[in-house]
C-alpha cells in the first residue's frame, strides 16, 4: 500500500469539512495519499475523465459519495449515478441518507445542542436534510461555526449508533 492513492468524490464544502475533520486521518492510516474531489464544482466531462484516469491507474481508487436527496431509495440513487457517469463502479458509490448534515448530527446529542443554545433534535438522524439541520442552528450563530462546533465535539461511536448510512460507510471502507 506504499503508493496507494484514494480519491474521495464529495459534493461540496460541507462534505469536505466533515471528511477533513472526522475521517481523513482514518483514510491516511490505510493509504498514504488521499485526495478530496468536490465534484459538484466540476464539469460532467471533467468527472468522467477523472474516473477514467483512476480506473486505469495502478494503485489508485476512489469512493463516490452522494446524498440520497429525492430518490426513493439508495439502489435507485446508485443506478442514477451509474447511468450518469461513464466509468463509475456501482460498488464504489456511497449514498448518504439523507444528506451530509445527518452525519454531522449523528455524532452529537441534545445535551451538546443545549450547551450551545441550539434547538433540540426531535427525531433520529437517519432522515435529517439541510432544512431540518438549519432549524437547529442558534439564530445568532453562523452555519459554518455551528458545523465546526459539532465537529469539535464529535463522537464517532455515537454516530455509528445514530446513522445507518454512516455506520455502513465506516464498516465498508474503514474497518
Amino acid at each position: 500500500m506504499e503508493n496507494f492513492k484514494i480519491f474521495l468524490f464529495l459534493e461540496g464544502d460541507d462534505d469536505e469539512r466533515f471528511f477533513k475533520k472526522i475521517l481523513i486521518n482514518r483514510f491516511r492510516e490505510k493509504c498514504n495519499r488521499v485526495q478530496i474531489v468536490k465534484y459538484a464544482q466540476m464539469s460532467h466531462n471533467g468527472i468522467i475523465k477523472l474516473l477514467k484516469t483512476i480506473k486505469y491507474k495502478e494503485n489508485w481508487d476512489y469512493i463516490f459519495l452522494s446524498d440520497i436527496n429525492s430518490a426513493e431509495c439508495y439502489p435507485n440513487k446508485k443506478s442514477l449515478i451509474e447511468t450518469r457517469f461513464e466509468y463509475i463502479e456501482i460498488e464504489k458509490i456511497v449514498i448518504v441518507i439523507m444528506e451530509i448534515e445527518s452525519w454531522y448530527l449523528a455524532g452529537i446529542n441534545n445535551d451538546f445542542l443545549r450547551s450551545i443554545n441550539a434547538n433540540l433534535m426531535d427525531q433520529g438522524c437517519n432522515h435529517v436534510d439541510k432544512e431540518r439541520f438549519n432549524l437547529l442552528i442558534p439564530q445568532d450563530m453562523p452555519r459554518v461555526l455551528f458545523m465546526n462546533k459539532i465537529l469539535d465535539n464529535y463522537n464517532i461511536d455515537l454516530a455509528l449508533e445514530n446513522n445507518e448510512s454512516f455506520e455502513h460507510f465506516l464498516r465498508t471502507f474503514l474497518d
